[in-house]
């Protein structure tokens, strides 16, 4: 099964590529926001045959801070589930652009924040549907939020470790 990770901005969206038989994710790249967002994606989509998204979500860390981001994740997000007919999965977000910039500093990479944020949401679903069942996939619906440690990933000079809790 392939999947797409997304690491959501009204800006810039960062991209991954995965694929759960292998339980591994690499950066794909950024593409820019904007109101046909969801028929761009939708396009890259079919072009690269994905059966399944997973969605950075932003949980703020106080009462306030980031509600609204959040409120637009979730909107974009069911506005691509319903023009793509895929089921997306949420994932924790935080600490995924801070991680990617580690990555960044860390081992020298030009792949952009974004699409390393996008890496790093997308393995830590992958990571948890390994820890949980190695030979079930997962069938997700919008607003699931999915939970788990990540492991060490490694793609050439990109790698990651990242605790989503």
């Amino acid at each position: 099964m392939k999947l797409l990770g997304i690491d959501y901005g009204l800006k810039k969206v960062g991209l991954a590529i995965g694929d759960a038989d292998s339980a591994t994710a690499v950066p794909w790249g950024l593409i820019p926001g904007g109101e046909d967002l969801v028929l761009r994606l939708c396009s890259l989509i079919k072009e690269e045959r994905i059966d399944q998204l997973v969605v950075g979500l932003p949980i703020p860390t106080d009462s306030q801070q980031g509600v609204s981001q959040l409120d637009k994740t979730v909107l974009f997000a069911r506005a691509l589930e319903a023009q793509s007919a895929l089921p997306v999965i949420f994932i924790n977000e935080q600490f995924s652009s801070a991680e990617a910039k580690r990555i960044q500093s860390e081992l020298g990479s030009k792949v952009s924040e974004d699409a390393l944020a996008a890496m790093i949401i997308l393995q830590a679903f992958l990571d948890g549907e390994r820890a949980a069942d190695p030979d079930q996939h997962h069938d997700g619906a919008i607003g699931q939020h999915h939970d788990g440690a990540i492991g060490q990933h490694h793609d050439g000079a990109i790698g990651q470790h990242h605790d989503n809790k």
